[in-house]
């Protein structure tokens, strides 16, 4: 994945999900995941695009990751957002 910061990091077992952030000009709506056991990264494809933003919580509960708020350089957002980690893991 491109640099970027206001990112979120976020572990499921032994696999980092890095969602969203800043890159210099750009907003990040994707996801990458990075297996910390073959050291490599997967950019799953998703049904739908979650949203674009920096400046966000994600947390896992149980097999879910939850994504709330952000800011896209206008204004804060109010979305919530939620992701089975379970499915994402089958497609990779």
């Amino acid at each position: 994945p491109q640099a970027r910061n206001c990112h979120t990091a976020t572990m499921v077992g032994d696999k980092m999900l890095v969602f969203g952030g800043f890159g210099g000009s750009k907003w990040f709506e994707e996801l990458w995941v990075f297996d910390t056991p073959s050291i490599e990264w997967h950019k799953p494809e998703l049904q739908s695009s979650a949203m674009e933003g920096t400046a966000h919580t994600a947390n896992i509960v149980g097999s879910k990751m939850y994504i709330f708020g952000g800011n896209n350089g206008s204004y804060r957002m109010n979305d919530f957002y939620s992701l089975d980690t379970q499915v994402l893991t089958m497609r990779q």
